[in-house]
């Protein structure tokens, strides 16, 4: 754990590293501004995924790693449209499962997003939907959504845990 401590002092907040840095000393007629991820950002990237289950990951800026899942900008217009369609495909899956045991949901906005590039991407979204079964409360859920070439589909859904109960979650 102290290793992650001392990574997270280096690193900064946006997830800068002095790796950088060097490999474009030592490699610069090559060098393309990105890096592979090394065994300490490694494990300073995963103790976040691991207490988050992926839907709150420090972004790593110019590290390049296979299925790296990274913040995912929701600021634009087209951006929260084409999230929002997917945290409502979400919802539509959740209440065509439940509706007799549970309620239904209603989705009001996305609050966060999270992408993986696999063979195709994963999102991981956190957004606000009312509990109609619960007199319109408005909740935090978390949903894990994949989009490939051929499908598109429900990988969990969930109410968001709080803070505290993060912690030992676990990645799949």
């Amino acid at each position: 754990m102290d290793m992650v401590k001392s990574v997270e002092k280096q690193m900064g907040a946006e997830g800068n590293c002095s790796v950088e840095k060097q490999m474009a000393e030592e490699h610069s007629d090559y060098y393309d501004g990105e890096h592979e991820m090394t065994d300490e950002e490694y494990l300073f990237f995963e103790s976040h995924l691991l207490k988050s289950d992926g839907f709150d990951v420090p972004a790593m800026p110019k590290v390049f790693s296979c299925g790296l899942i990274q913040p995912y900008d929701i600021t634009g217009e087209r951006q929260r449209i084409e999230v929002g369609g997917f945290a409502q495909l979400a919802i539509d899956e959740y209440n065509r499962r439940f509706e007799k045991k549970k309620g239904k949901l209603e989705f009001v906005k996305v609050l966060k997003a999270m992408c993986g590039v696999v063979a195709g991407f994963i999102l991981y979204i956190t957004f606000d939907a009312k509990d109609l079964a619960d007199g319109g409360t408005i909740k935090t859920y978390q949903s894990e959504v994949f989009s490939g070439i051929v499908e598109t589909s429900v990988l969990s859904f969930r109410l968001k845990p709080p803070e505290y109960e993060q912690v030992g979650l676990g990645y799949r």
